[in-house]
């Protein structure tokens, strides 16, 4: 970790400049928007309180109201649950406050700058205070790691494809030294193939075995039709929320807020065809609330303890995030674990070979990696075989390779050695 802070990674000064200047001004027609319908020119969209106040005036539904002064709340959730009311106001909000986001990342890439231009970003083992979203300070205990200075993780990577796409351009902005490449490894799938490790679902293992990627399945069940990632991103993003959702206890309404276009009866039959096809699945997270419950603490695959308090709970609210918790421990703990000794062989590799190639990201299930041309083939190698022999399941990885982080270049063919081919 170490030596990934000290690496870090360049940005492409001309390109953010240019996405701050076009974004900024996407936010400021919204926000010019938002006044002309409220008939206040001076009103700051982004604050709270003006925002709170101007809305319930226009006679928009409260559906909370904030603790001290007792202002409608105008978070994300709040605001989507009364987009009914005005579509095309709660919209412009909504996308005024995004932008407002996605700007202050665009900063972050040219103000916290090293001396040598790149961007030094702290990877935290025991968690940070911008990783949680009470700011209470208190760690990730899953053993992800965290990224702060600036917080790289906030990179949107899922929602709608409209912020998928714009979380694309971001990662576009940071780009290796000159003449180098970086090579972008994922373990493909890996919370489901946790997950069938752990629940041993015949469904789950069957499709693994023949090579079928799981949120295929997965995603036909829901929609009743096949799907493909390529086609429709939407769908896959669908498929793959609700997957884990099912073990966490979701019943068919949480279909229908992860993908507001069903009706009822469609989230119902949705929901309905893949509990009958993962019921092994589903029974192992039962499993799972029952033994939390007698001992108050769940065992990871690898051994790791979390005491979950919660389920112990006075409220039934509080229980079930307790079960939810010990459930995600069971699967994102192992991943924790897995992507760690990923990285370790890797780190090991590139010394004991003696490449000039390094890890410079660590981001979520993807490992980043600064690679000179004439390093790729023996550098893909190393990662193609750092998660051999972690668990007892094939955990294959996805590799891409571009000028920029994001760039979507997949190295998805082998020459006769087993080297992968890279295209473009």
């Amino acid at each position: 970790l170490a030596d990934m802070e000290r690496a870090g990674i360049g940005v492409d000064v001309g390109k953010t400049d240019s996405l701050y200047v076009d974004w900024h001004n996407e936010m400021s027609q919204a926000e010019h928007f938002i006044r002309d319908q409220f008939r206040m020119s001076t009103m700051n969209v982004h604050s709270h309180e003006q925002l709170g106040k101007a809305l319930e005036q226009a006679g928009c539904p409260v559906l909370e109201r904030t603790d001290v002064k007792g202002i409608m709340r105008t978070d994300e959730a709040n605001l989507k649950a009364v987009r009914y009311w005005n579509e095309s106001l709660i919209d412009a909000v909504l996308f005024a406050k995004q932008q407002k986001k996605l700007l202050s990342y665009l900063h972050n890439f040219l103000l916290l700058r090293g001396d040598d231009g790149r961007l030094h970003p702290s990877f935290n083992q025991a968690g940070h205070w911008e990783e949680v979203s009470d700011k209470s300070g208190e760690a990730p205990v899953t053993g992800r790691l965290s990224c702060s200075g600036p917080n790289l993780q906030s990179i949107p990577h899922k929602g709608s494809e409209g912020l998928i796409k714009r979380g694309k351009l971001m990662r576009q902005c940071l780009i290796p030294q000159q003449g180098w490449l970086l090579l972008s490894a994922d373990i493909a799938q890996q919370e489901p193939r946790i997950a069938a490790l752990v629940s041993r679902d015949p469904a789950l293992i069957h499709d693994f075995e023949a090579g079928v990627p799981v949120y295929g399945p997965v995603g036909e069940a829901i929609y009743g039709y096949p799907i493909d990632k390529q086609v429709n991103v939407r769908e896959w993003h669908v498929a793959k929320t609700f997957f884990l959702a099912i073990a966490y206890g979701a019943r068919w309404q949480k279909l229908l807020e992860i993908e507001p276009a069903f009706t009822a009866e469609q989230a119902k039959a949705g929901y309905g065809r893949v509990t009958d096809r993962y019921k092994q699945f589903i029974e192992w997270g039962n499993e799972v609330r029952r033994g939390v419950k007698r001992d108050g603490y769940v065992r990871d695959y690898f051994g790791r303890i979390r005491w979950i308090p919660k389920v112990y709970g006075g409220r039934v609210q509080i229980v079930e995030e307790g079960n939810r918790e010990a459930i995600n421990m069971m699967i994102q703990g192992p991943a924790a674990t897995v992507l760690k000794k990923m990285m370790l062989t890797i780190h090991a590799q590139l010394q004991e070979q003696g490449l000039e190639a390094r890890m410079v990201l660590s981001v979520h299930d993807e490992v980043v990696l600064e690679v000179p041309p004439n390093e790729l083939d023996k550098v893909s190698q190393i990662v193609y075989n750092s998660t051999n022999d972690i668990l007892p399941i094939e955990l294959p990885v996805e590799v891409k390779v571009g000028h920029t982080w994001g760039d979507e270049n997949y190295a998805t063919r082998t020459d006769a050695e087993g080297v992968p081919v890279v295209q473009g």
